[in-house]
């Protein structure tokens, strides 16, 4: 609720024009924020250099600007960047610096990710025992967050790292324990995947009959989500099971049929796999029973995201039928989301989700309600920068209710924490609210100095109408006062503007 838009919302001409706009005006908080979409845009497109290059720029704006949690958000893309661009070594310096960050701000949730991450460099690395212990210590985390789908998605990475040194019988475990929370919560991808690799361990034991049980529960998970790529990795490891047991002809027309899902998706590099595949198939139809070049597919390394997509698209939906004024039908989205989002703990989604429940009840006037929800999601141990926006809502509330004191203090948390993460405009908000209590109790020389710092953050950062308001408060707290040259001049400047 009251999200910023995402990089989905926009065509990329809208960011390009965005971004000009911003440059245009001197917006120093625009430029980066643009860029920092640019380049995921061109992360999803396949433009990595293009990607590299605005990400960085975003960084290095936000970094300028002190906002940590937008230097962060643009360290962990520029690790996915350079890992796409298969510079390992160069996302590990990014994914390092971003763990400074977090741990800095006490994000353990963003530390058991960015963990994660760093494991699955080091996988490509061929540096198991680092990778493993990078794992570890994200899967200690997300443990300590609840976190069924993190600690999954750790398990797998765990298993790779075990079945690239060849340890089969470990690999085998962390894949059950990950196959195990994948089935418990329907988390498809993970499922297939886990699956799959599963499949290949006992391939590449000589498990012939198991590897194929394996990799057909894999191609039945991705038919029913009609996944193209996983089914074409599927039916693949399954032909090249087929085709050490000796069965040509079958194995010939399974890499066919996987072949023509790849076309549908045009990947290239699974592609020239199975092309390889269905020659030397063709090979042995005819009687050369030599094995040269056989290509068994891995699924490609990314981690689960089914349950964690539909967590997010009923928090959206809920909150584009809140921003209609449809507030019953946002509670329906919110409590089908709250229902599901268990198996995730104490996730960043979660803080999200409770605090708009919070909002709806609050829009409602269902003040005692609203504040249970609220205070739910402050006291969930990740997504400290949404502890900031919770404290606004709860001082909103003990405002309505009259209790200064409690409002107060909300609004004084609330500007701590946008300080910690560098969020000016946040922390310049706050003091204005803070300003406007004290105005309400007649304490007028705090608000007046707290107006007057909120204006310093203004004259820094360009934003004209929050200004415009400052100027109105402080005519009005002089006019109050009897100091009417003062107010005229307050007046004056509002009016300018």
């Amino acid at each position: 609720m009251g999200r910023e838009k995402n990089m989905e919302d926009y065509t990329y001409q809208n960011l390009k024009d965005a971004l000009k706009t911003a440059e245009k005006n001197k917006d120093e908080w625009n430029q980066p924020k643009y860029l920092s979409l640019l380049g995921e845009y061109n992360l999803n497109t396949g433009e990595i250099k293009e990607s590299i290059k605005n990400l960085d720029e975003a960084y290095s704006k936000y970094k300028k600007l002190g906002y940590i949690r937008g230097t962060i958000e643009n360290l962990m893309k520029l690790g996915e960047a350079y890992k796409r661009a298969e510079d390992y070594k160069r996302s590990m310096k990014y994914l390092e610096q971003a763990d400074v960050y977090l741990k800095k701000v006490g994000d353990v949730h963003g530390e058991a990710e960015c963990m994660m991450k760093m494991a699955i460099d080091n996988i490509f690395m061929e540096e198991y025992d680092h990778a493993l212990e990078f794992a570890t210590n994200s899967q200690d985390i997300y443990a300590t967050l609840s976190n069924q789908i993190g600690q999954a998605n750790v398990y797998y990475y765990m298993a790779l790292a075990y079945q690239m040194k060849e340890n089969y019988d470990e690999a085998e475990l962390w894949l059950q324990n990950c196959l195990d929370i994948a089935n418990q919560n329907n988390e498809f991808m993970l499922q297939s995947m886990a699956n799959n690799s599963l499949g290949i361990i006992h391939f590449r034991q000589g498990h012939y009959n198991e590897a194929f049980q394996f990799f057909g529960k894999a191609l039945e998970v991705d038919s029913q989500e009609d996944n193209a790529i996983f089914k074409a990795i599927d039916l693949n490891n399954m032909a090249a099971t087929y085709q050490v047991q000796g069965e040509y002809l079958t194995a010939y027309n399974a890499f066919n049929e996987a072949l023509s899902f790849v076309i549908e998706e045009q990947n290239d590099e699974i592609y020239e796999k199975i092309k390889l595949n269905i020659k030397e198939s063709s090979r042995k139809k005819w009687g050369d029973k030599r094995i040269e070049k056989l290509q068994i597919i891995e699924h490609p390394r990314v981690t689960s995201n089914y349950l964690v997509k539909r967590i997010r698209d009923l928090i959206d939906d809920g909150y584009a039928l809140y921003e209609e004024g449809n507030m019953q039908g946002a509670l329906r989205n919110y409590s089908e989301a709250v229902e599901g989002i268990a198996p995730l703990g104490d996730c960043p989604d979660k803080v999200e989700l409770l605090m708009n429940v919070g909002k709806v009840y609050k829009e409602q006037a269902v003040y005692k309600k609203s504040m249970q929800w609220l205070n739910q999601a402050r006291k969930l141990k990740t997504n400290t920068y949404h502890k900031a926006d919770i404290y606004g809502e709860l001082a909103e509330i003990y405002d309505i209710l009259k209790d200064k004191k409690s409002a107060v203090s909300g609004y004084t948390q609330q500007m701590k924490i946008a300080e910690a993460f560098g969020n000016l405009p946040q922390k310049a908000k706050a003091m204005i609210n803070i300003a406007v209590v004290n105005k309400k109790l007649k304490q007028y020389d705090r608000s007046i100095e707290l107006l007057e710092l909120s204006l310093d953050i203004y004259d820094q950062i360009g934003h004209s109408a929050e200004k415009k308001q400052v100027y109105e408060h402080l005519a009005e707290i002089y006019a109050n006062m009897g100091q009417h040259k003062k107010s005229l001049k307050y007046k004056m400047e509002a009016r300018d503007l």
